[in-house]
């Protein structure tokens, strides 16, 4: 089954997620908040979707930090 990116944002507006340590390391290496991957995943489009993992990638850039964040996106769980 696909990863269904409306379900992951009703799911988010929820609540209901979680990011896993390591994801949040990851991410902090890189400058990307947790704020900035619920507002990709918010606002952001699906650019590669992987069948066989279930997972897709989104992406979002924003003007007003003048970069772009992208994720890999479960249904079991987000990390950036």
């Amino acid at each position: 089954m696909l990863v269904d990116l409306d379900e992951i944002r009703r799911l988010v507006l929820d609540g209901k997620y979680f990011f896993y340590t390591h994801a949040l390391t990851e991410a902090k290496k890189d400058g990307v908040t947790p704020e900035d991957a619920i507002y990709a995943i918010l606002t952001g489009e699906v650019i590669e979707e992987y069948p066989n993992r279930q997972r897709i990638l989104v992406l979002q850039c924003s003007l007003k930090k003048f970069h772009c964040t992208s994720l890999a996106i479960t249904r079991r769980a987000m990390w950036y």
